[in-house]
């Protein structure tokens, strides 16, 4: 998120850590996700802040197997990385804004999951939670961050064909516009 409040990153794993789940939070920004893991300890959860890129595949794959350790081992991933930058024209696009928009909206999931799917199937639940948008299937002019998410969920549905034979349930949610800090901005 960016600003102050809450968004979709903060509020999603609070209920998680209510019903007793142990969390790995993953973030770029130390100081963002300890308020996070804060909030989970003021209501008697557990939760360690793991910090790292997840645009970066190598990073991806030292979190995972730092986190795996620290839990034991991995039930659930959720992939809630989303900016909507590139909304402008294509004309006036700068192409690093669109390969960034990918990259932050889409390259996350893949990298993030790549890494865990061993540790996942190998888990309990064996659950991937794509948090894709409902810029996904309707168009809003967004550049990059439509596609990406139409893309996730595409990736969601290759999941479930990929390893649900092995157990791994795969799912997309696609919430609509989110009054967040960002979307204030």
């Amino acid at each position: 998120r960016q600003g102050a409040g809450v968004g979709p990153g903060k509020a999603t794993p609070v209920p998680m850590a209510r019903e007793g789940a142990r969390l790995a939070l993953f973030d770029l920004d130390r100081a963002r996700a300890e308020e996070t893991a804060a909030l989970i300890a003021e209501r008697g959860g557990a939760a360690r802040v793991f910090v790292g890129d997840v645009t970066n595949a190598a990073a991806c794959e030292t979190l995972v197997a730092e986190a795996a350790d620290w839990l034991g081992r991995l039930d659930i991933l959720v992939n809630n990385v989303g900016l909507g930058a590139g909304a402008a024209r294509l004309e006036v696009m700068d192409p690093a804004v669109w390969s960034r928009g990918l990259a932050l909206n889409l390259d996350s999931a893949f990298n993030m999951t790549r890494a865990a799917i061993t540790a996942l199937l190998a888990g309990r639940g064996k659950a991937v939670v794509n948090i894709a948008s409902v810029a996904g299937v309707r168009a809003h002019g967004t550049g990059s961050y439509g596609p990406a998410k139409a893309a996730m969920i595409q990736f969601t549905r290759e999941l479930a064909v990929m390893y649900g034979s092995e157990g791994l349930r795969a799912n997309a949610i696609l919430p609509g516009h989110i009054m967040t800090p960002l979307v204030e901005k």
